[in-house]
Protein backbone atom coordinates (compact mmCIF):
# COMPACT_ATOMS: atom_id res chain seq x y z
CA UNK A 1 0.00 0.00 0.00
CA UNK A 2 1.31 3.45 -0.83
CA UNK A 3 2.48 5.76 1.92
CA UNK A 4 -0.31 8.17 0.96
CA UNK A 5 -2.99 5.49 1.36
CA UNK A 6 -1.51 4.45 4.70
CA UNK A 7 -1.74 8.04 5.89
CA UNK A 8 -5.35 8.23 4.69
CA UNK A 9 -6.33 5.19 6.77
CA UNK A 10 -4.68 6.62 9.89
CA UNK A 11 -6.14 10.11 9.33
CA UNK A 12 -9.71 8.96 8.72
CA UNK A 13 -9.59 6.47 11.60
CA UNK A 14 -8.48 9.14 14.06
CA UNK A 15 -10.88 11.70 12.56
CA UNK A 16 -13.78 9.32 13.23
CA UNK A 17 -12.52 8.58 16.75
CA UNK A 18 -11.89 4.89 16.05
CA UNK A 19 -9.17 2.78 17.64
CA UNK A 20 -7.26 0.23 15.56
CA UNK A 21 -9.32 -2.45 17.33
CA UNK A 22 -12.59 -0.69 16.45
CA UNK A 23 -11.62 -0.45 12.79
CA UNK A 24 -10.40 -4.04 12.69
CA UNK A 25 -13.77 -5.29 14.01
CA UNK A 26 -15.67 -3.27 11.41
CA UNK A 27 -13.45 -4.51 8.58
CA UNK A 28 -13.22 -8.13 9.77
CA UNK A 29 -9.44 -8.37 10.19
CA UNK A 30 -7.02 -8.61 13.10
CA UNK A 31 -5.91 -5.37 14.76
CA UNK A 32 -2.29 -6.12 13.81
CA UNK A 33 -3.34 -6.01 10.15
CA UNK A 34 -4.66 -2.47 10.58
CA UNK A 35 -1.30 -1.52 12.11
CA UNK A 36 0.48 -2.97 9.07
CA UNK A 37 -1.78 -1.04 6.67
CA UNK A 38 -1.11 2.23 8.51
CA UNK A 39 2.62 1.54 8.52
CA UNK A 40 2.59 0.85 4.78
CA UNK A 41 3.85 -2.69 5.35
CA UNK A 42 0.90 -4.53 3.81
CA UNK A 43 -1.80 -4.10 1.17
CA UNK A 44 -5.44 -5.14 1.62
CA UNK A 45 -7.20 -7.42 -0.82
CA UNK A 46 -10.00 -5.85 -2.88
CA UNK A 47 -12.65 -7.22 -0.51
CA UNK A 48 -10.86 -5.84 2.54
CA UNK A 49 -10.30 -2.50 0.76
CA UNK A 50 -14.06 -2.23 0.18
CA UNK A 51 -14.72 -2.90 3.87
CA UNK A 52 -12.05 -0.38 4.85
CA UNK A 53 -13.56 2.31 2.64
CA UNK A 54 -17.04 1.61 4.04
CA UNK A 55 -15.84 1.72 7.66
CA UNK A 56 -13.88 4.93 7.03
CA UNK A 57 -16.83 6.50 5.16
CA UNK A 58 -14.83 7.19 2.00
CA UNK A 59 -14.69 5.73 -1.51
CA UNK A 60 -12.13 3.18 -2.70
CA UNK A 61 -10.70 5.90 -4.97
CA UNK A 62 -10.18 8.11 -1.92
CA UNK A 63 -8.60 5.19 -0.05
CA UNK A 64 -6.15 4.81 -2.94
CA UNK A 65 -5.23 8.49 -2.72
CA UNK A 66 -7.60 9.85 -5.34
CA UNK A 67 -9.69 12.99 -5.21
CA UNK A 68 -11.58 13.24 -1.90
CA UNK A 69 -14.87 14.10 -3.59
CA UNK A 70 -17.84 14.70 -1.33
CA UNK A 71 -18.31 11.27 0.22
CA UNK A 72 -18.29 11.02 3.97
CA UNK A 73 -19.93 12.63 6.96
CA UNK A 74 -21.20 16.21 6.82
CA UNK A 75 -22.57 18.27 9.70
CA UNK A 76 -25.52 20.48 8.78
CA UNK A 77 -27.03 23.69 10.13
CA UNK A 78 -30.49 24.70 8.86
CA UNK A 79 -32.18 28.08 9.25
CA UNK A 80 -35.83 27.06 9.55
CA UNK A 81 -37.08 30.51 10.57
CA UNK A 82 -35.73 33.83 11.88
CA UNK A 83 -35.66 32.37 15.38
CA UNK A 84 -34.95 28.67 14.80
CA UNK A 85 -31.78 26.92 13.67
CA UNK A 86 -31.51 23.13 13.74
CA UNK A 87 -28.48 20.88 13.36
CA UNK A 88 -27.87 17.33 12.22
CA UNK A 89 -25.46 14.94 10.53
CA UNK A 90 -25.75 13.28 7.12
CA UNK A 91 -23.72 10.82 5.09
CA UNK A 92 -22.82 11.75 1.50
CA UNK A 93 -22.22 8.95 -1.00
CA UNK A 94 -20.65 10.55 -4.08
CA UNK A 95 -20.53 8.62 -7.34
CA UNK A 96 -19.79 10.37 -10.63
CA UNK A 97 -22.17 13.35 -10.82
CA UNK A 98 -24.64 12.20 -8.16
CA UNK A 99 -24.68 12.38 -4.35
CA UNK A 100 -27.03 10.31 -2.20
CA UNK A 101 -27.72 11.95 1.17
CA UNK A 102 -28.79 9.79 4.13
CA UNK A 103 -29.29 10.73 7.80
CA UNK A 104 -26.79 9.71 10.47
CA UNK A 105 -28.09 8.87 13.92
CA UNK A 106 -24.99 8.22 16.07
CA UNK A 107 -25.29 5.51 18.70
CA UNK A 108 -25.34 6.84 22.23
CA UNK A 109 -24.28 5.02 25.36
CA UNK A 110 -26.92 4.66 28.04
CA UNK A 111 -27.27 7.84 30.08
CA UNK A 112 -25.39 10.00 27.56
CA UNK A 113 -27.02 13.38 27.03
CA UNK A 114 -28.31 14.01 23.53
CA UNK A 115 -26.52 16.84 21.74
CA UNK A 116 -28.44 18.19 18.73
CA UNK A 117 -25.42 20.25 17.66
CA UNK A 118 -23.56 16.98 17.15
CA UNK A 119 -26.40 15.20 15.38
CA UNK A 120 -27.75 13.30 18.38
CA UNK A 121 -31.19 11.74 18.45
CA UNK A 122 -32.76 15.20 18.72
CA UNK A 123 -30.85 16.50 15.70
CA UNK A 124 -32.50 17.25 12.37
CA UNK A 125 -32.60 14.06 10.30
CA UNK A 126 -32.96 14.56 6.54
CA UNK A 127 -32.24 12.80 3.29
CA UNK A 128 -31.99 13.74 -0.35
CA UNK A 129 -30.34 13.45 -3.72
CA UNK A 130 -27.99 15.95 -5.35
CA UNK A 131 -26.59 16.49 -8.84
CA UNK A 132 -23.03 17.78 -9.04
CA UNK A 133 -21.68 20.02 -11.80
CA UNK A 134 -19.00 22.69 -12.18
CA UNK A 135 -21.37 25.34 -10.78
CA UNK A 136 -22.22 23.52 -7.55
CA UNK A 137 -24.91 21.11 -6.37
CA UNK A 138 -28.67 21.07 -6.74
CA UNK A 139 -31.38 18.58 -5.89
CA UNK A 140 -34.13 17.57 -3.47
CA UNK A 141 -34.47 17.02 0.26
CA UNK A 142 -36.96 15.41 2.61
CA UNK A 143 -37.35 16.01 6.36
CA UNK A 144 -39.61 13.76 8.42
CA UNK A 145 -39.41 14.14 12.20
CA UNK A 146 -41.94 14.24 15.01
CA UNK A 147 -42.20 18.04 14.63
CA UNK A 148 -41.20 18.75 11.01
CA UNK A 149 -42.38 17.30 7.72
CA UNK A 150 -41.01 19.08 4.66
CA UNK A 151 -39.94 18.33 1.11
CA UNK A 152 -38.38 20.64 -1.39
CA UNK A 153 -35.36 21.66 -3.43
CA UNK A 154 -31.92 23.04 -2.60
CA UNK A 155 -29.16 24.87 -4.43
CA UNK A 156 -25.67 24.54 -2.93
CA UNK A 157 -22.20 25.99 -3.54
CA UNK A 158 -18.88 24.44 -2.49
CA UNK A 159 -16.23 26.41 -0.60
CA UNK A 160 -13.04 24.38 -0.65
CA UNK A 161 -13.14 20.83 0.73
CA UNK A 162 -14.76 21.54 4.10
CA UNK A 163 -17.76 23.87 3.64
CA UNK A 164 -20.92 24.08 1.53
CA UNK A 165 -23.40 26.95 1.55
CA UNK A 166 -26.87 27.04 0.09
CA UNK A 167 -30.56 27.83 0.04
CA UNK A 168 -33.55 25.52 0.39
CA UNK A 169 -37.07 25.95 -0.97
CA UNK A 170 -40.31 24.24 0.07
CA UNK A 171 -43.95 24.73 -0.88
CA UNK A 172 -47.11 23.94 1.06
CA UNK A 173 -50.70 25.18 1.34
CA UNK A 174 -49.43 28.54 2.65
CA UNK A 175 -47.09 29.10 -0.30
CA UNK A 176 -43.33 29.19 -0.80
CA UNK A 177 -40.95 28.92 2.17
CA UNK A 178 -37.20 29.41 1.85
CA UNK A 179 -34.20 29.46 4.15
CA UNK A 180 -30.43 29.12 4.41
CA UNK A 181 -28.30 26.04 4.93
CA UNK A 182 -24.69 25.37 5.84
CA UNK A 183 -22.74 22.09 5.69
CA UNK A 184 -19.26 21.34 6.96
CA UNK A 185 -16.88 18.49 7.66
CA UNK A 186 -16.94 19.61 11.31
CA UNK A 187 -19.74 21.26 13.37
CA UNK A 188 -17.92 24.60 13.39
CA UNK A 189 -17.58 24.45 9.60
CA UNK A 190 -21.35 23.97 9.25
CA UNK A 191 -22.07 26.98 11.48
CA UNK A 192 -19.54 29.10 9.58
CA UNK A 193 -21.10 28.06 6.25
CA UNK A 194 -24.57 28.98 7.51
CA UNK A 195 -23.22 32.37 8.61
CA UNK A 196 -21.79 32.95 5.13
CA UNK A 197 -25.16 32.14 3.53
CA UNK A 198 -27.07 34.42 5.91
CA UNK A 199 -24.63 37.28 5.33
CA UNK A 200 -24.95 36.92 1.56
CA UNK A 201 -28.76 36.83 1.81
CA UNK A 202 -28.82 39.93 4.03
CA UNK A 203 -26.68 41.89 1.57
CA UNK A 204 -28.90 40.86 -1.34
CA UNK A 205 -32.06 41.96 0.47
CA UNK A 206 -30.76 45.50 1.05
CA UNK A 207 -30.25 46.31 -2.64
CA UNK A 208 -32.51 46.42 -5.66
CA UNK A 209 -31.69 45.15 -9.11
CA UNK A 210 -29.33 48.02 -10.05
CA UNK A 211 -27.33 47.59 -6.83
CA UNK A 212 -28.62 50.74 -5.19
CA UNK A 213 -30.76 51.08 -2.09
CA UNK A 214 -34.38 51.75 -3.06
CA UNK A 215 -35.67 55.22 -2.26
CA UNK A 216 -39.14 56.17 -1.05
CA UNK A 217 -41.37 58.20 -3.35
Amino acid sequence: MSRNAADIIWHRRTELGLSQTDLAKSVGVDRRQIRRYEAGESQPTLGVARNLARALEITIDELAGGSPGLSGRWYTSWQLSDSETRHGVVQFTHQRDHVDVSPVRPDKTEGEKSDPDQGGKDGLAWQGGLRVDDRGLFGWFSIDTSTISSRGAMILERHGETMITGTWFSTDAEGLTTGSLGLGRQPDDALAALGMTLTKAAKSSTTDFDGEHPTAT
